[in-house]
């Protein structure tokens, strides 16, 4: 009768080990499993910089932990250990109209974020060439009809009256001006400009006398 007490008292103590090892080997598989992090917010932090094919970081995403690195790619390739680091103040370059940013969070402790991907041509707006169809010219001057109409706040369009072409240095005007002086037959050559915004295509047009 002991001998059968006996058997069953070690039975429970074997079972109740057989628990606590299964909750213990449960609980270290709980630690095994990572947070993943979210997946960067591009459109937050990446800017395009006038007048320069880059990219420059602004603002990351604030909610990461300190530590967290940000590295990227502009091939098209997924980013991984080796890839270079994006953080404030870092600028990418060259940046051509067709590169793809993409972008994977990483931090020690953390499974990577899915990669964010965003295409640099989408980023900017590219403004539409000058309609010098618009302009009437009345003896020694050009007079720019509804020329800015559809141009954003602060557009800059800037000319040459000699054929060549316009660039950032160029004689420029705004919505505010309403003519141009131009003595004899001209060709006027325009661009336009303005800040946060890719320059538009160049037009051309010939007034004679």
């Amino acid at each position: 009768m002991k001998t059968g007490t006996t058997i069953r008292n070690r039975a429970a103590r074997l079972a109740v080990a057989a628990l606590a090892l299964a909750a213990a080997s449960a609980a270290c598989r709980m630690d095994l499993v990572k947070a993943r992090l979210a997946p960067p917010e591009l459109g937050e932090f990446v800017a395009y910089r006038i007048g320069l094919d880059e990219l420059s970081v602004g603002n990351p995403v604030p909610a990461y932990p300190v530590g967290t690195v940000l590295r990227y790619t502009l091939d098209g390739s997924d980013p991984g250990a080796n890839a270079a680091m994006l953080g404030v103040g870092v600028t990418i370059a060259p940046v051509t109209e067709q590169a793809t940013l993409r972008v994977v969070a990483s931090l020690a402790g953390f499974e990577d974020s899915a990669v964010a991907t965003s295409v640099a041509a989408d980023l900017v707006m590219t403004l539409s060439t000058p309609d010098l169809d618009k302009l009437v010219r009345g003896y020694t001057t050009i007079y720019l009809m509804s020329l800015f109409t559809g141009y954003p706040d602060g557009t800059v369009i800037r000319y040459t009256l000699d054929g060549t072409e316009p660039d950032e240095t160029s004689a420029g005007v705004t919505k505010d001006d309403d003519s141009i002086y131009a003595n004899g037959p001209v060709t006027m050559k325009a661009r336009a400009y303005c800040a946060g915004c890719r320059a538009s295509a160049v037009a051309s047009k010939f007034f004679d006398d």
